[in-house]
């Protein structure tokens, strides 16, 4: 991203609210490459999306000439009372800028304007490119820290073959119904209407004993329902722990 030029921006809005709350931002460069931008709580990152949108459901953000200025940094903003990343700047050449960031619940573009909330601070570190990623929600050897007592953690044990996982599954987290297949797992992991916590931690205590397919299918699963944007909306936390990284 550093030394192009931005072509355009676009912004995926909720259409429930009267003036559409960002949900994401979209930065497309001159040589067709393009990154998405998302800041909502801690979940903060510039990265590569796996398909690219479609722009007719997006809105087209003016930029004017900042097209003409090629970027020199991309930064955190961060929340001065908790220290914690809340938005993504971009600087431009001659003092531009472009930010945006989650302040009172509210996600917000700010396009060349120094005008940062006294609340937020911009890192004066820029993000290197390897670092472009999601803050996963998977951890290997290691607990999440959150901030909060609305939490609900279910312990799952050493299980053995797709049909140990399912039970296991369906009895920690008292499923209000189940098929016992994939397709099920996901669309229940895809919304945990039954469950009042808001955050909700799957703790393994070993990696589940399945065929090579099986594993890759819940691990996949796991990773787009954690990161499913709906529930970061609905106010609702998916978290996984594994013992350790499988290589």
């Amino acid at each position: 991203m550093k030394g192009k030029r931005i072509n355009k921006i676009f912004t995926e809005r909720d259409q429930k609210q009267f003036q559409g709350n960002i949900l994401k931002t979209y930065i497309y460069l001159e040589d067709g490459s393009v990154y998405e931008l998302l800041c909502f709580e801690e979940n903060v990152y510039v990265r590569t999306p796996e398909h690219l949108p479609d722009t007719y459901g997006l809105t087209e953000e003016p930029i004017g000439k900042l097209s003409q200025h090629p970027i020199t940094g991309v930064k955190y903003i961060y929340t001065k009372s908790t220290g914690l990343p809340c938005g993504i700047c971009l600087t431009l050449d001659e003092n531009h800028q472009i930010a945006t960031y989650n302040i009172n619940n509210e996600t917000i573009l700010i396009i060349n304007s120094n005008d940062i909330n006294q609340d937020y601070y911009i890192s004066t570190q820029t993000i290197e490119e390897d670092d472009y990623s999601e803050k996963e929600h998977i951890y290997y050897g290691e607990s999440p820290i959150i901030k909060s007592s609305d939490i609900k953690v279910v312990s799952i044990g050493k299980v053995y073959g797709v049909n140990e996982l399912f039970d296991e599954l369906e009895r920690k987290l008292e499923f209000p119904y189940f098929g016992h297949n994939w397709d099920a797992l996901n669309d229940l992991l895809g919304d945990l209407y039954w469950i009042r916590e808001k955050h909700i931690i799957i703790v393994h205590s070993d990696f589940p004993c399945l065929e090579k397919k099986d594993l890759k299918s819940y691990l996949d699963m796991l990773e787009d329902n954690i990161n499913d944007n709906k529930r970061y909306y609905d106010g609702q936390r998916l978290y996984v722990v594994f013992p350790e990284k499988q290589q």
